[in-house]
């Protein structure tokens, strides 16, 4: 599918909304892999209309026709940032030869999800 339409994405840490058709150039991943590392963790999924707590942000930025088309496939990035008890976790949507950041999330690393 070559047009979605993002609902939004909200940082509920810091209930921040990002903007997702303009991000900054901080959150590409070598930026973030420069300043705190190799990422701790690297997944990919597929969006769908199941939730979880933690992937909440992601997974409302885009809408139920989209979620229930089980075909939009997301890439989740978390890196441990300079804090020792943060972390860093970016969503990105695979774009041909490069990632489209989607959205953000700071959290602790003690939050249980």
């Amino acid at each position: 599918m070559s047009t979605l339409f993002f609902i939004g994405c909200q940082n509920h840490t810091e209930q921040i909304s990002e903007k997702m058709h303009s991000p900054s150039a901080s959150f590409h991943i070598e930026v973030l892999s420069s300043l705190y590392g190799t990422p701790k963790e690297k997944q990919q999924y597929l969006i769908t209309e199941e939730y979880d707590e933690f992937r909440t942000l992601v997974l409302e930025s885009f809408p139920d026709s989209i979620r229930s088309l089980r075909s939009v496939e997301v890439w989740e990035y978390t890196w441990q940032t300079n804090r020792i008890d943060s972390m860093l976790t970016v969503w990105y949507l695979p774009e041909e030869d490069s990632l489209k950041y989607i959205c953000h999330f700071k959290h602790s690393t003690y939050n249980l999800y």
